[in-house]
């Protein structure tokens, strides 16, 4: 199993069904893998969201630097195009 994979696994259950509620057993399955086998890749859950994060931020670093003038402002408020944010039910 490739480091690639699991953090394209967990990337994508990550935003389906958030961090708390995903589990590692979780993504281990998803990838085709026993849970304690990630423990290879990643020491933690937390070092396995901060890898996520930086690879989602490198993988559009380089999109962002071809248009070399930073982010533009939309062309419709982006208020219109997100639900608002509400806080998560505490259990």
């Amino acid at each position: 199993m490739s480091r690639a994979k699991l953090l394209a696994v967990s990337a994508r259950l990550f935003a389906k069904g958030g961090f708390e509620a995903t589990s590692m057993r979780d993504i281990a399955g998803k990838a085709g893998m026993l849970a304690g086998s990630m423990y290879y890749h990643f020491p933690s859950k937390n070092d396995l969201i901060a890898a996520v994060y930086a690879a989602g931020v490198a993988e559009r670093s380089p999109a962002r630097a071809r248009h070399g003038r930073g982010w533009r402002r939309p062309v419709w408020p982006i208020s219109n195009r997100f639900s608002p944010i509400r806080p998560m039910p505490r259990s």
